[in-house]
Parts: C-alpha cells; structure tokens; sequence
C-alpha cells in the first residue's frame, strides 16, 4: 500500500510533469485499486482493454502482467515482486550499497568485505556481488545474532587494504565496526560502507562510523521543477514526486518524438539511458532499473557531500 503522503506527491509529480512537457496529446488516469493484487489485476486489465499505452503500478504490482504488449512499469525498487516484463522505477537498498562499493573499490580499497546479519540479507545482494566479483575481490561474510562484535571482527579483518560494507542497518554495526578498528590499528584508514537505509536510522551518531560513505539517491536536479512544484503546490517536491515526474517525462519526451507507437519496451530500454530530475538512469534487460548516486559522507552525526554522481554509464 502506498501511504496518503506518498500518494498525494505521486499524484502532484505526474499531474506537473505532464502540464510542463506533454504536448496536448497525452492523459493521466490515476486509478484507486484497493483490495490486494485481485484488484491491481483487474484495474491494470481494465486499463489495457480501454487502449492505455502504458501501465504504472504504484505500491503493489500483481506477479503477473496483463500483456507483453503494453508498457507496464512498477514504481516499487528494484527486488519487489512485480509483473512478469515490468520495469522497477525506484531503486533499492542493495542498489545503494552496490554504487558504494564501486566509489570504494575506485579510492583505492583492494577489495570488499560485505557484512550481514544470517537471514536478514537485503534483497538482490547476491545479484549484486555476483555484477561485482568480475571487477574486483568481493565476499559476503555473514553472522549471527550470538557473535560477539570481535569474532565479526576478527574474520572480516584477515583481508588487508579491504573495504567493509554493511547491509542493513541493525544496532551492531557501531560495535562490529569499532572492533574492526581496534583490530587493525587504523582509526582513520578503514573504509566503512553503508546502505541508504542508514538515512533513518540511529546509528548515524556512532563515533566508529564517522567518515563512512553512503550512495544516495541523486536529487541534484531537483532544483528543475522545485519553483513550479512549489508555487503549483505551496510545499517542496518529495522523493516520489521527484519520481513520478521522471517517470511522465520520459513517456512524454519518448511520445513527443516517436509518437505513441513509440511506447515500447525496446525504446524505453536505450542503453544511453534518462536523465531527468532523479539523476540519470537506464534498465537493465532482466528489468531492474539502474541509476547514478551521489556519494555522501558521516560527519559529525550527519551526511555531506563527498562526491557528485558519475557523469554518465
């Protein structure tokens, strides 16, 4: 379910999107569909009977489609189930901690340890540690609940110059990552990598994680719409505003120029990929979107600009 928050600024994102870029030849119809995937199914079908020329799910998607020959994108992130040939929008926490570990593994860190929780992995970490693992040393150590910050400790450290990216955002990890400190002797040389789920969390205070880095989502364009928003809206844009206005301007900008035959699966998977005001991005071919972040850095209890997204894929 989407909360009434979230709806209200999808809602405001694609109604501005499609005032600022359509051309008079497109319409939005945001339909309520309460009552679980049932319901979905049967709006989603509703809409491809009635000729849409593209389907947006937004905060439950049914695990199946209604037809390979309609666009259907699901603005859930990457991992949630959605339908069979749907493109995910939004992008997950496993995504952040994968542009994470690039920005480490190109500062210098001769490999990567990922830790996590037994059981608790965040979705699509496998997949993402088997893209990594071509380019450079990254391994998954996982522990339980029992272990003792040290004994994590002592096996994550056994890798000189090794980076350490955690996934998920549990109370340990302050611990774990000052065992690793005491460990290898280093209190400003160890590379600690988090997740952007670390955002909302309590651990951002925790002196053993100062100068750690997390990948955030690029909103540095958000500066393109803001004064339309706000004057349309009376109140900045929110993060699925921001979406959801990419989400239009791409349909829009694709239907401007190829016209609605060109709404196509095979257009809106250019590997040149978007930019708009969520960064740029492009999907891949298993459906997932792939998408540039900024990195940002803990200092002093709050995250700041360390580096500015990568130019392009």
């Amino acid at each position: 379910a989407v909360n009434p928050t979230e709806a209200r600024d999808m809602r405001n994102g694609a109604a501005l999107a499609l005032k600022d870029l359509d051309n008079g030849e497109m319409s939005i119809e945001i339909v309520p569909a309460n009552g679980g995937e049932a319901a979905v199914s049967e709006k989603a079908l509703e809409a491809f009977v009635k000729g849409s020329a593209a389907i947006a799910y937004a905060g439950a998607a049914p695990s199946a489609g209604v037809s390979n020959t309609i666009l259907q994108i699901a603005l859930l992130p990457n991992g949630s189930v959605r339908p069979a040939g749907s493109l995910a929008f939004l992008p997950s926490t496993a995504d952040s901690l994968e542009a994470g570990i690039k920005h480490g593994l190109a500062n210098g860190a001769k490999g990567v340890i990922v830790l996590s929780p037994v059981g608790q992995s965040i979705a699509g970490i496998q997949q993402m540690i088997g893209r990594l693992k071509s380019t450079a040393p990254v391994e998954l150590i996982e522990y339980s609940s029992g272990e003792s910050a040290d004994a994590i400790a002592a096996k994550a450290a056994a890798k000189p110059g090794f980076a350490f990216a955690f996934a998920g955002n549990g109370q340990e990890i302050p611990a774990i990552a000052g065992a690793l400190r005491t460990r290898l002797g280093q209190q400003s040389g160890i590379q600690i990598i988090g997740n952007g789920s670390w955002t909302k969390s309590a651990l951002l205070p925790a002196p053993s994680l100062e100068g750690a880095i997390v990948a955030m989502p690029d909103f540095s364009n958000e500066n393109m719409i803001s004064a339309n928003y706000r004057k349309e809206y009376g109140t900045l844009p929110g993060a699925m505003s921001l979406y959801a206005y990419d989400l239009v301007a791409i349909l829009a900008g694709i239907s401007r120029a190829k016209g609605r035959e060109g709404l196509t699966d095979g257009t809106i998977r250019s590997k040149a990929g978007f930019r708009g005001v969520t960064g740029a991005f492009r999907f891949r071919d298993d459906g997932s979107v792939e998408r540039l972040f900024e990195i940002q850095q803990l200092r002093g209890g709050r995250f700041v600009a360390a580096a500015g997204s990568q130019p392009g894929f």
